[in-house]
């Protein structure tokens, strides 16, 4: 290329000989295996054009996908886990799973408009911990409900949850109740939760 780096290939079986590709350019479907464009895939949601199978998306892909362009505001982006019970090796895991991801925890909240309408918005990301539901990730979501009831917006929630996070033990268990009790206030004050 122009600063003199070597482009990554990826060599592509077809049906004619083998062609080199950039790497990234294409993708291969999971459930038919057929392979296409990336940008056409993400274009259809990741959803594959031949026979609709549907490749995870990750929370920011998610949320792009649903609210008006720029007008996503998050909320609590700095609360991070910590290893409450000593756990050998959460740390690191959780530091893997950071930069695995560009997340600081399994779930990303916030406000944004959908076609115009103000809402509060809650998406889980599998990537991280499997989606696991830990301290944070209850507090993030507690903590989007109750601003929710207190703005009087609409609640959406993506859930992709592996349950609760081992590593936090009863912790990780006390989220749960944390979670559906901030719902059931919501609800109790008239609010639409999907």
């Amino acid at each position: 290329d122009f600063f003199g780096r070597k482009r990554k290939y990826a060599s592509i079986p077809g049906e004619r000989a083998k062609q080199d590709v950039p790497e990234g350019l294409m993708k291969k479907c999971d459930g038919c295996h057929k392979i296409y464009y990336r940008k056409e895939m993400e274009k259809n949601l990741n959803v594959c054009p031949s026979c609709d199978h549907h490749h995870p998306l990750s929370a920011w892909e998610r949320i792009e996908s649903l609210v008006d362009p720029h007008s996503f505001e998050e909320w609590d982006k700095n609360l991070v886990s910590s290893n409450p019970l000593n756990f050998p090796g959460y740390e690191e895991k959780l530091k893997q799973d950071q930069l695995k991801t560009d997340l600081n925890e399994a779930v990303v909240t916030g406000k944004g408009f959908i076609d115009g309408t103000e809402t509060a918005i809650a998406v889980m990301d599998a990537r991280f911990r499997m989606g696991s539901m830990g301290s944070v990730v209850g507090e993030k979501i507690a903590r989007a409900i109750e601003k929710a009831r207190e703005e009087s917006l609409p609640f959406i929630i993506f859930t992709a949850s592996g349950g609760a996070r081992m590593q936090e033990g009863v912790l990780s268990l006390m989220q749960m109740t944390k979670t559906s009790m901030a719902i059931e206030r919501f609800s109790k004050s008239g609010g639409l939760m999907i």
